[in-house]
C-alpha cells in the first residue's frame, strides 16, 4: 500500500481503527498529509523506490519527524501485532471489500480527503476561474499495467472540446520522474507535468476543481475523493479495471460519468492488446461538458 491510489483506499479504515480507540495506531505511508485529520497516528516512514513516494517522504520529513516501527507493518494493535492494509492487485474483487474482509468496520466508512490546506501561490493562474484536472496517458516506472491506460486521443479530444467551452485545463503528471506521457502531450492552459506540485498542492488541485478528467489510477480516486464530477476513461486489463472493482458503495460516484470500451476486455494481464475503441466516445466527452457547464 505504497501508491497515492492505496493509501485513498486504506483511509476509510485508518479513521474506523483510529475510531475504535483500540491503542495506538503505527501507519507506515509516504502519504501523511491524507491522514492529518485522524487523531492518535504515529507515522512512519516506509521503505519505496518509487520517485513520486520518495518525493513526498523528503517533502514531509523537511518539517515533521518520521518514526520508527515497532514492528514491520502497517497498522499494529495495542498487542504490537502487525496489521496489514492491504488487497490483492491481482484478485478480481472489488478493492474496498477485500480491505473489508480483513477489518471490518465499526463505524460507517467516508471516503474523503482530509480538511482544505491554504490557497498554493502555484495557483494563481487559476483564482475565479472554471477549470478542468487531466490526467494524461502515462506509462509509470516499475508498473506493467500500461494495458489498462485509455487511447490517448480520447484524453487529448476531451481537452479540446473542454478548452473550446471555455474551461481551462490543466494537465498533472510526473514526466521524467517515474511516468512517460504516451503519445503527444495535449494542449493544456496550465501544465505540472513534472512533478512541480507538492502532494498537499495536488490534493488542492482536486479538491476545488470544476471537474477530472482521468484514466485508471490516483487521478479517478482523487476527483471522487473530492467530490468532484469525473469523466472516467477506461483501457484494457478489464478484469481489474472496471467501475465495479475501482469504486464501491461507500464513495459518491453520482457524479462519475464512465467512458468504457465497447468489446469488454476479460483479461488481468497488465499487457494485453485488446481494442479500447469506445463507441460514441465524442458524444459521451460532449455529454460530460454540458454537465460541467449546467
Amino acid at each position: 500500500m505504497v501508491g497515492i491510489g492505496d493509501n485513498l483506499y486504506a483511509r476509510p479504515f485508518v479513521k474506523d481503527i483510529a475510531r475504535q480507540g483500540r491503542g495506538r495506531v503505527s501507519l507506515m505511508t509516504g502519504f501523511p498529509q491524507l491522514f492529518d485529520d485522524i487523531r492518535g497516528i504515529r507515522i512512519v516512514k516506509p521503505q519505496s523506490s518509487l520517485p513520486y513516494v520518495q518525493n513526498n517522504i523528503r517533502f514531509w520529513g523537511e518539517k515533521n519527524n518520521w518514526r520508527g516501527a515497532p514492528r514491520v507493518g502497517d497498522v499494529d494493535s495495542e498487542k504490537m501485532e502487525p496489521r496489514f492494509i492491504s488487497y490483492v492487485p491481482e484478485n478480481p474483487e472489488n478493492v474496498i471489500d477485500q480491505i473489508w474482509a480483513k477489518f471490518p468496520p465499526k463505524y460507517q466508512l467516508t471516503f474523503d480527503l482530509p480538511s482544505p490546506t491554504p490557497t498554493s501561490p502555484a495557483f494563481r493562474q487559476l483564482r475565479g476561474k472554471r477549470y478542468v484536472v487531466i490526467r494524461p496517458v502515462v506509462i509509470r516506472e516499475g508498473f506493467g499495467t500500461s494495458a489498462r491506460n485509455p487511447r490517448p486521443e480520447y484524453v487529448a479530444e476531451a481537452n479540446r472540446v473542454l478548452r473550446r467551452a471555455g474551461f481551462l485545463t490543466v494537465g498533472v503528471a510526473n514526466a521524467g520522474d517515474g511516468e512517460a506521457i504516451v503519445g503527444d502531450t495535449p494542449e493544456f492552459d496550465l501544465k505540472f507535468l513534472n512533478g512541480e506540485l507538492s502532494f498537499p498542492e495536488l490534493m488542492e488541485l482536486f479538491r476545488v476543481a470544476d471537474g477530472v478528467v482521468s484514466g485508471p489510477g490516483f487521478g479517478m480516486l482523487m476527483a471522487v475523493a473530492a467530490k468532484r464530477p469525473l469523466l472516467a476513461i477506461w483501457g484494457a486489463r478489464g478484469a481489474l479495471d472496471n467501475p465495479n472493482r475501482i469504486f464501491h458503495p461507500i464513495m459518491d460516484t453520482s457524479m462519475v460519468q464512465n467512458m468504457l470500451p465497447t468489446v469488454p476486455c476479460p483479461h488481468s494481464t497488465g499487457e494485453c492488446d485488446c481494442d479500447k475503441y469506445i463507441h460514441r466516445a465524442l458524444p459521451s466527452i460532449y455529454d460530460f461538458v454540458e454537465r460541467l457547464k449546467g
